[in-house]
């Protein structure tokens, strides 16, 4: 079940690109690592649960995943008296993938830090803020 989604409402964590395929990532606030792996397939490999606004589209030949919201670290708050209450997120999460060492890769972030290492195919990577880190590619 590389291809198509499992079931209804779950994502596809892993899909055949074939050789040069596309893969294309666009995130809001999350860190984003991506590794480059022997093989034609994708595979998401966190988070580990399926986020509520996270959005995984597969074709031949391509992979597209979007998080709509960032995933979030801990949630710190407190209630003053019987109403109110204060909240605090405390940290983003990471969005990882393996990709096929060729691949073609695109990654969107408006803020977070990007790290790709061992792809060897064309690499785009467009932030507003973060650090971005690429090693080991062709």
């Amino acid at each position: 079940m590389h291809d198509e989604q499992a079931a209804a409402g779950s994502l596809a964590r892993e899909h055949d690109i074939g050789p040069g395929g596309s893969v294309i990532v666009a995130v809001d606030a999350d860190d984003v690592r991506v590794r480059g792996v022997d093989g034609t397939t994708v595979r998401l490999v966190s988070p580990s649960a399926d986020h509520p606004a996270i959005e995984v589209a597969t074709e031949p030949g391509r992979y597209s995943v979007r998080l709509g919201q960032p995933i979030r670290g801990r949630v710190f708050g407190f209630r003053l008296g019987s109403r109110g209450a204060f909240g605090l997120e405390v940290g983003g999460g990471t969005l990882e993938l393996e990709v096929p060492r060729d691949a073609h890769l695109e990654i969107s972030a408006r803020s977070g830090d990007v790290s790709v290492r061992d792809v060897t195919g064309s690499v785009a990577i467009r932030t507003v803020s973060g650090d971005v880190s690429v090693r080991g590619g062709g």
